[in-house]
């Protein structure tokens, strides 16, 4: 049972390597070590701010969705928050501060994660006034030390049309070139695989349909120029989020486990063609790939990862486990988990983390990720890898082609053992099947329409495939070497659909 259980977390860590998506902010103030006490949860902060949240009248932002002279933000307060580092949350004895009447409070005593219904917070604009805000004080009273939790936050309504200096998290700033300015790469919910080690186990797993990366373009022009620059910001409050993907649920073999994966550098880079779709994981000819640290969490049969009861993609709802529990959540992805007679749908989302009661961290793995539109390739074995394949084991070689064959598990068979079980395997022996002895992944760039250079934004590109080819280094666990097949090779394959956004008036 140990066995399978790295074994499958190995492959869990590699298969959430996906699509980073837009969590909403939480503003938590005070001293650091009272800063998990009340937080506000379920706004949008202007970038570059720690505290302020602007809506123009009548945009998305705008809770009451129409053009009426005001704006309805929607905040929640959350207390006894216990995923905030350096902070150790005590029960709430007394709320006070300037503005609080205007808010939902939760009750007061509580020794759980909660969080208050959200609040319907107007500010109006009076007169010919551009704008309106309005700055809440909350402060969070306890019986230990420290005594109180400071938290402020600045509401701004803007008047409908009124053009500001910042975007919204999630947005890029004008390409001064006059190309497109953004790229969101969303994975689509079929024609995606993963295969990680030697050993064949942990092979022909999905990604998450759903999951988002988000890059901004420079350099790239309306005319002349295709080929745009490209970064990602990462992180608390940036582009993308401090996570590549929500947390990953894999039920095999009886084994469920939960990964969540961080990115380490604060941004992701690469070039990318408005003209033809093609993308690198390069910039002025150097390689920048992306990198990760995939926390793996041991979880329960019944409850893989926690999930947000939002009914869809993009849809907000709670957490209905984990160290957030009942708090505030949007649905970042979904992908199903099949096992024996389970076969369940699972939304998730970046709020909804596992740990606490749900699952028990058992390690780190670094991974590293050269993304390409174009064809990438392995040959040989990877450093310290000791064989090519486990096809030996069963008497076999990795010389049959099962391409196309379907896979319960949900992603494509490449090639297989010639076992009765058809075992998956990397064919880079030099008895293998494949003509090169070669781990050979290959993409699908595809031109936006409309095509460039039309002027009309947005543009958009339906499956297109990027691809990658890389090695896994000795994990320092001998169980996770022997089980998955390691130090040895790694392939993914990301199915999804370009959104091209152009420049803001």
């Amino acid at each position: 049972m140990k066995r399978n259980r790295i074994a499958f977390a190995l492959a869990v860590a590699m298969a959430s390597v996906i699509g980073a998506w837009q969590a909403r902010a939480r503003v938590a103030g005070g001293p650091a070590a009272a800063s998990c006490y009340a937080v506000f949860d379920g706004v949008d902060l202007a970038p570059g701010s720690k505290n302020k949240v602007v809506c123009a009248d009548g945009d998305a932002c705008d809770g009451d969705g129409t053009v009426n002279g005001s704006c309805t933000f929607t905040p929640s307060v959350c207390v006894f928050q216990t995923d905030i580092a350096g902070c150790t949350p005590l029960p709430i004895t007394k709320f006070r501060g300037n503005g609080t009447k205007k808010l939902t409070l939760p009750p007061t005593g509580l020794s759980t994660p909660t969080c208050a219904a959200a609040s319907n917070l107007v500010i109006k604009i009076k007169g010919k006034h551009k704008s309106a805000k309005k700055t809440i004080q909350l402060t969070a009273q306890v019986s230990g030390k420290p005594k109180s939790d400071k938290n402020k936050i600045t509401f701004q309504c803007n008047k409908s049309g009124t053009t500001t200096t910042t975007l919204p998290p999630g947005n890029c700033a004008n390409n001064p070139a006059g190309g497109p300015r953004q790229l969101d790469f969303t994975i689509l919910g079929t024609g995606t695989d993963l295969d990680t080690g030697f050993s064949g186990v942990s092979h022909n797993f999905p990604v998450i349909e759903g999951a988002k990366l988000s890059l901004c373009l420079t350099e790239c022009d309306a005319s002349t120029n295709p080929v745009c620059k490209a970064s990602g910001s990462t992180g608390q409050n940036s582009l993308n989020s401090p996570t590549f993907g929500p947390p990953l649920p894999l039920f095999a073999a009886n084994v469920p486990v939960c990964v969540v994966n961080r990115f380490q550098d604060p941004t992701v880079q690469g070039t990318v063609n408005v003209q033809t779709g093609e993308y690198q994981s390069t910039v002025n000819g150097s390689p920048t790939p992306i990198v990760l640290l995939s926390d793996i969490y041991n979880t329960s049969a019944t409850q893989v990862c926690p999930k947000c009861s939002g009914g869809s993609i993009g849809a907000t709802g709670s957490c209905d486990s984990g160290p957030n529990q009942g708090q505030r959540c949007t649905v970042g992805g979904q992908v199903r988990v099949v096992n024996g007679a389970i076969n369940e749908l699972y939304r998730l989302s970046n709020d909804c983390p596992p740990g606490g009661q749900q699952g028990s961290k058992t390690g780190t793995v670094t991974v590293t990720l050269p993304v390409t539109t174009g064809t990438d390739s392995r040959t040989g074995l990877c450093p310290g890898q000791s064989k090519h394949d486990q096809c030996n084991t069963f008497g076999a070689t990795c010389t049959s082609n099962c391409e196309g064959q379907p896979d319960p598990k949900g992603g494509i068979n490449q090639w297989c053992c010639t076992d009765a079980s058809k075992t998956p395997c990397f064919p880079t022996n030099p008895n293998s099947g494949e003509p090169n002895h070669a781990i050979v992944r290959t993409g699908t760039p595809l031109p936006p329409t409309p095509a460039w250079p039309d002027p009309t934004y947005p543009k958009t590109g339906d499956s297109v495939k990027t691809v990658a080819t890389f090695c896994i280094g000795d994990t320092g666990s001998s169980t996770i070497n022997q089980v998955a097949g390691l130090p040895g090779p790694g392939a993914v394959i990301f199915n999804g659909k370009q959104d091209w956004l152009g420049n803001t008036p």
